[in-house]
């Protein structure tokens, strides 16, 4: 009878554990079109959770906020739910669409795939009420803003009220709409604190019409808002055009060498100290987009002669073998430049980690292997691995008896 009462009791505690993580958001599971579909049928508004795995106000939410009863039951009601990673499946495609730039980004849309309202970032229970209401009498007033800007784009002052709420929700338009308003307005205001902290957001090309004053008069930009903070202004200008370069060859284009060239020209005439390093790095992830894997090998190689790279860090070595091994390539002579580098990032690596090291082990033997008549080097490296490992046990134990003793001093002492 006492077991039969204890099962029970274990049964109903498990019914009232459900019972409370039933309390919050119910998140519907489907695709995207049967989220739609569903929307459509019950005339409902979808509220998308876009979040990321590693984003950490995001997990708050799923777990101090979305299971609340007092969420769950407005939110049940009045929505269809959805929770999306926007870097797997389908949600890459909705990022997209919708143009999110920060997580999490809290999205209402009608069944036509419009929204109709945005919110950004971690909130209370209170604040998300309010905002789920908003969205639930019509949103707010992007959609309108956008309307205006749509049919008059050179309004400054619309331009500046849709970038404002573009901007507010981390939508990625504002970069694009950023591009427009420093065209409207007259280049003196680019002075300005409000309008200098949109470029710092979005930093523009730097042979745009906003770039292209910001280097012509950097002094005085530097007199109103300090040399450091126009010194990381023109170095991420610089980083942003190098990505936008990449980006071209990661499409399937062609390296534009021309435009290339028109970036080192800007840097050495600016006085970029790290510029020969910028293009370099640029250079080499444009070989490893397109599988030149000989050439990709021979230039490090070359670039690892000069003066500069005498003391290269370990961190850019590794950036450097990563695409040899994660793009499977087969080609020997690559393979054993690679190995070389690993070699040499050990070396370089200035600070003592059994784990770093093997890793690099590791990404070493796996190399080998790809490699014909490497068995001596490859059971070298294997046997190094295994010294290591056994290292690192011995670390671990010499550092918990180490914590036990301490431990049990202390407690001696304190019976004195």
């Amino acid at each position: 009878m006492k077991n039969f009462r204890l099962v029970m009791l274990l049964i109903l505690n498990s019914v009232a554990a459900l019972a409370a993580t039933a309390e919050g958001i119910n998140f519907e599971n489907g695709t995207w079109k049967e989220i739609t579909a569903k929307a459509k049928k019950e005339n409902k508004l979808i509220f998308i959770d876009c979040y990321t795995s590693w984003c950490g106000p995001c997990k708050r939410l799923s777990a101090e906020i979305f299971p609340l009863k007092t969420v769950g039951d407005l939110f049940n009601k009045n929505f269809i739910s959805y929770k999306v990673d926007m870097e797997k499946g389908e949600g890459i495609a909705l990022q997209k669409k919708f143009h999110v730039g920060a997580f999490p980004t809290l999205l209402w849309v009608n069944a036509e795939g419009e929204v109709v309202h945005r919110a950004l970032g971690f909130m209370e229970a209170n604040a998300l009420l309010a905002e789920a209401e908003k969205a639930f009498n019509g949103g707010s007033s992007l959609t309108e803003l956008e309307v205006r800007y749509q049919k008059d784009p050179n309004n400054v002052e619309y331009v500046k009220a849709f970038l404002q709420s573009l901007v507010k929700t981390a939508d990625v338009r504002a970069r694009e709409v950023t591009e427009k308003y420093l065209l409207l307005i007259p280049k003196e205001q680019y002075l300005d604190a409000d309008v200098f902290e949109l470029m710092t957001k979005n930093q523009p090309d730097p042979f745009s019409t906003a770039g292209q004053y910001f280097f012509e008069h950097r002094s005085a930009f530097e007199a109103k808002f300090k040399k450091t903070r126009t010194d990381v202004f023109a170095i991420n200008i610089y980083n942003k055009y190098a990505k936008w370069l990449l980006e071209q060859v990661k499409n399937g284009k062609e390296f534009d060498e021309k435009s290339f060239q028109k970036l080192i020209t800007l840097m050495e005439n600016q006085q970029f100290e790290k510029r020969h390093f910028l293009a370099d790095d640029l250079k080499v992830s444009a070989l490893a987009y397109q599988k030149k894997w000989s050439v990709y090998a021979s230039t490090i190689n070359l670039l690892l002669t000069e003066d500069r790279y005498q003391n290269i860090s370990s961190g850019v070595l590794d950036r450097w073998i990563n695409p040899v091994l994660e793009n499977d390539c087969k080609e020997v002579q690559v393979l054993k430049s690679a190995v070389a580098w690993t070699i040499l990032s050990f070396k370089n690596n200035t600070t003592f980690s059994m784990d770093r090291f093997s890793k690099n082990l590791v990404t070493r033997i796996k190399l080998l292997e790809k490699i014909p008549n490497s068995m001596a080097a490859l059971l070298q490296a294997k046997t190094e691995l295994a010294i290591l490992q056994e290292l690192a046990i011995k670390q671990e134990k010499f550092a918990a008896d180490k914590a036990k003793t301490i431990k049990m001093i202390e407690a001696m002492s304190s019976k004195k």
